[in-house]
């Protein structure tokens, strides 16, 4: 289940647009968080053409993370007919954002856990992160389809035990995880850090993403992997 990508930039790095992994199974359109450009990044790309369902799955309520996400849904309700379908574990503040923007509660179907859609295709479940604002709740993600399983972050000041464990038991098959050169304190995961809780051995399936500069050279050298294979050149090129 190798994600795609559409932007793999923090919030305060534009030049590589925000974050955002994708997958499809079958003709329906899974998206890891929606921030202020990923829209727009779907919408030229061709991704909404023929989907037959999208889904969101939101990390947090940074704008780099939901800032396009009341634009996706209205379009696919206007525009396709889809409900979208959002999965975030705090629903209450999330779905008040939505209305106070003018999202209407009949435009998308909002579940705190996966398994309430009444897809059984895929297994998902939220594993909460520290993140450096202690008013937003910030969840990583566990995504199981067709005898693979990944884990996506989000933005996390840690790499929870409970996952590292997975990926030494390889159980894990692939990480996408938010890093950064630069401390950020709990915002985000330092590469020293994860050089720290992941062994050699497992780093080849550990992907650095959310970039604050051009360090993914640096990120390969400690035998991590970076996400720019999964961008199409279309789009931009790192």
């Amino acid at each position: 289940m190798m994600l795609g990508f559409v932007g793999c930039g923090a919030a305060l790095y534009p030049e590589l647009y925000n974050s955002n992994g994708f997958f499809w199974i079958e003709k329906d359109l899974f998206l890891l968080d929606c921030g202020e450009t990923t829209f727009r990044q779907h919408y030229m790309a061709g991704h909404f053409k023929g989907a037959r369902n999208v889904t969101v799955f939101l990390t947090h309520m940074h704008a780099d993370h939901m800032g396009s996400l009341g634009t996706l849904v209205v379009y696919c309700y206007l525009k396709l007919g889809i409900r979208t379908t959002i999965v975030f574990p705090d629903t209450e503040p999330l779905a008040t954002v939505l209305r106070l923007t003018g999202v209407e509660q009949e435009h998308y179907r909002l579940f705190s856990e996966y398994g309430q859609s009444g897809d059984s295709r895929l297994a998902a479940s939220a594993v909460q992160v520290r993140h450096h604002d202690s008013m937003v709740k910030a969840f990583g993600y566990l995504l199981s389809y067709g005898g693979k399983t990944i884990y996506y972050s989000g933005d996390a000041g840690e790499f929870p035990g409970s996952v590292r464990q997975k990926l030494l038991d390889n159980e894990i098959d692939e990480v996408y995880q938010d890093t950064s050169v630069e401390d950020h304190g709990e915002a985000h995961v330092r590469l020293s850090y994860l050089e720290e809780q992941i062994p050699k051995q497992y780093r080849s399936k550990v992907y650095c993403m959310h970039y604050d500069g051009m360090y993914m050279e640096q990120i390969r050298e400690k035998g991590f992997q970076t996400i720019e294979k999964a961008i199409p050149s279309s789009i931009f090129k790192l």
